[in-house]
């Protein structure tokens, strides 16, 4: 809600979206309509990418390889920092969009989401063999909650980011949260 509530025309598709799903009488979404959540699988995607819930993640290095110049010993234990990777990897980081950008957009290619997936440059529910086993209900249920939300209220980031006491960082835990300071306006729309 954080990323939606600061960029407005991003909530607007969204909401769109939402609004042609529900139909004139805003029904709720059901499992039938979650494969024509385009816009909404993206955001949600997009927000995850740069706001995971898990902070970083913990491999075993399964053989001896090199990166660069620094040679990583089978056995050792990697922690991979989950915004780090998905912010500076070049894979969100081209001429249109840089990595620190919220740009759902860029999940609606089918191609890119494909490959982000399957090299694991996205990893908020980790990858491999140890993905979360609740990945896809985990999704299933965020785009249904994100579009009933979308149908039916309007969010407005009440921060202003420019001012340090402000700004909305991520606070880790077992998951991570925003900072308390996140004051966001939720205004009915019928």
């Amino acid at each position: 809600m954080y990323e939606l509530s600061k960029n407005q025309k991003t909530q607007q598709k969204a909401r769109e979206e939402a609004l042609r799903i529900g139909g004139p009488e805003l029904r709720a979404p059901n499992f039938d309509d979650y494969a024509s959540m385009d816009y909404i699988h993206a955001t949600m995607m997009e927000s995850l990418r740069l706001h995971p819930p898990v902070v970083s993640i913990v491999k075993e290095c399964c053989k001896t390889t090199t990166i660069g110049k620094y040679k990583i010993p089978k056995g050792s234990t990697i922690y991979l920092d989950a915004k780090a990777c998905q912010t500076l990897s070049a894979d969100f980081n081209n001429d249109t969009y840089k990595g620190t950008d919220f740009a759902p957009e860029r999940f609606l290619d089918k191609d890119f989401k494909q490959k982000v997936i399957s090299s694991v440059s996205w990893f908020p529910f980790s990858g491999g063999n140890r993905k979360c086993i609740g990945y896809s209900f985990s999704q299933i249920e965020t785009c249904m909650i994100l579009c009933r939300l979308l149908q039916f209220y309007e969010f407005t980031l009440l921060n202003d980011e420019s001012k340090k006491e402000d700004k909305i960082v991520d606070v880790p835990g077992v998951t991570a949260r925003p900072s308390s300071n996140l004051r966001v306006l939720v205004t009915r729309r019928r």
